[in-house]
């Protein structure tokens, strides 16, 4: 299954806050609101044709408006991936120096 296969599985879910594909960079991903990362990462586990079991690269850019986390799933046993990205805004002031993410 393919990046645009393994989205429209996950959009056609029941999940909230599933963005689009975005495919203008060397690693396809997709944006997912933070209430629902939980939710669409068991999905893309529990789901039969999915099977993303494996959690191989989990990381943190820090842009200036938002700390994003980039989640690099795989299924071993269906030899496809995935990428999802969680921003989590910076409060009103919050800097580098001040702001803790939670």
């Amino acid at each position: 299954m393919n990046e645009q296969e393994l989205h429209r599985r996950l959009a056609a879910s029941i999940l909230a806050g599933i963005g689009p594909l975005d495919t203008s960079c060397k690693d396809p991903f997709v944006r997912v609101e933070a209430a629902s990362i939980v939710a669409a990462l068991r999905f893309l586990r529990d789901a039969p044709d999915c099977r993303m079991e494996m959690l191989h690269c989990l990381t943190a850019v820090e842009r200036p408006e938002a700390i994003e986390v980039v989640y690099h799933l795989s299924s071993l046993s269906r030899h496809h991936s995935l990428t999802l990205k969680v921003a989590c805004p910076r409060p009103p002031g919050g800097t580098h120096d001040t702001w803790i993410p939670e």
